[in-house]
């Protein structure tokens, strides 16, 4: 089947019908090299001034260059940025595509980073594993419980991230054989 990832999918997970492993396909990711130099600076304010990441997130440095960041990242028509959906053509520069056979799939999840359980990577295979198994047993409203169990749980966020929870979305498609 041709797919479009587009700029906000973050992951999907491909879930065969003979094997309980599922395969995890991740977008590009263009984000990240954005993300690992502000937690870079957030995790050297907080060590610096002996504070918490949640505390120097909120610092002046830090929302400034976050500020300028954006800017520069957000649908760059020179297309080093990462894509966002909103309303700017430069978007369609960020949109990835491409061909996966769905003969042997069970269930596709396409989701956004901020579906991803605090401390639990979805690369760990047993991690998808266990997210699969929710997800076909309890529903998205387990996975939304899970994910904000784990931030309310990381109060200081040990685990780096811009804001306390971060928006959560996911499209689940199950195939019929």
């Amino acid at each position: 089947a041709a797919y479009a990832i587009h700029p906000s999918i973050a992951f999907a997970l491909l879930f065969p019908r003979s094997l309980m492993r599922g395969f995890l396909y991740r977008s590009n990711d263009l984000n990240a090299k954005f993300d690992n130099k502000m937690f870079k600076l957030i995790k050297k304010v907080a060590v610096s001034k002996n504070i918490s990441n949640r505390e120097a997130r909120m610092e002046t440095t830090i929302t400034d260059t976050l500020l300028d960041i954006y800017t520069y990242r957000n649908n760059n028509p020179n297309g080093k940025g990462s894509g966002l959906v909103n309303g700017d053509p430069n978007v369609e520069k960020y949109i990835q595509v491409g061909k996966i056979p769905l003969n042997n799939v069970k269930a596709i999840l396409l989701a956004t980073d901020g579906l991803e359980i605090q401390g639990k990577p979805i690369n760990n295979k047993d991690v998808r594993d266990t997210f699969f198994h929710t997800l076909e047993t309890e529903g998205f409203n387990k996975l939304i419980e899970l994910k904000h169990a784990s931030e309310d749980a990381d109060p200081d966020w040990i685990n780096l991230r811009y804001k306390h929870s971060d928006d959560a979305t996911g499209i689940y498609f199950s195939f019929l054989r």
